[in-house]
C-alpha cells in the first residue's frame, strides 16, 4: 500500500512540475515575442518621427514641433537599443 501511495504522490508531483515548467516556457516565449514587437515598433516609430520631424524642422513649417519629433525619434531609438539588450 505504501508503494502505491508513493507512486501516486510521485505521479501528482511530476504532473504538477510538468504543468509549471510548460507554463514558464510559454511565459518566456510570450515575453520574448512582446520584446520583439516593442523593439520593432520603436524602430519604425523612431524612423517615422525622425523623417517627419526633420522635414518640419528644416522646412520651417513648424520648427518647434519638428525639433521635438527629432528628439522623440532619438529617444525611441535609444529605447529600442535598450530593449534589444534585455
Amino acid at each position: 500500500i505504501t508503494g502505491t501511495i508513493n507512486n501516486f504522490m510521485n505521479s501528482i508531483t511530476n504532473s504538477t512540475e510538468d504543468v509549471i515548467n510548460t507554463a514558464l516556457a510559454n511565459l518566456i516565449s510570450f515575453t520574448n515575442f512582446l520584446k520583439n514587437v516593442i523593439y520593432n515598433a520603436s524602430e519604425v516609430l523612431a524612423i517615422l518621427f525622425g523623417i517627419i520631424g526633420g522635414f518640419l524642422w528644416l522646412s520651417g513649417v513648424s520648427p518647434y514641433r519638428g525639433r521635438r519629433l527629432v528628439i522623440s525619434a532619438i529617444l525611441l531609438a535609444l529605447l529600442a537599443i535598450v530593449i534589444a539588450h534585455l
